[in-house]
């Protein structure tokens, strides 16, 4: 196991990995195409693409923090929160505005 892999449950001297892969249904293969870096969560993390090509929103339940990156992986922002029982998915959706005449 490499010793960049967390193995405990609330590391501290580690971090996790979002890994996005390309998968063929058709050929019934799977590539890694990226990676990057996220503050470590052994248990209650996700991370979800906001729209077609747009940035992601990372949850690090253990860490207690969740962030957006950009397609490349940048931290953009990201908010801490208190709570012991720690968050356990976090998305971002569109929220269009209409206004009435």
């Amino acid at each position: 196991m490499a010793d960049s892999v967390g193995t405990g449950l609330y590391d501290t001297d580690v971090a996790s990995q979002v890994y996005i892969y390309r998968i063929d249904e058709n050929k019934r293969t799977f590539s890694l195409e990226e990676s990057f870096e996220v503050p470590y969560s052994s248990i209650v993390s996700n991370g979800s693409l906001c729209g077609e090509g747009g940035n992601w929103t990372v949850n690090s339940g253990v860490a207690m923090v969740f962030g957006e990156y950009d397609q490349s992986g940048v931290l953009i922002r990201q908010y801490a929160y208190e709570c012991t029982m720690q968050n356990y998915r976090t998305f971002k959706y569109e929220m269009p505005l209409w206004f009435c005449d």
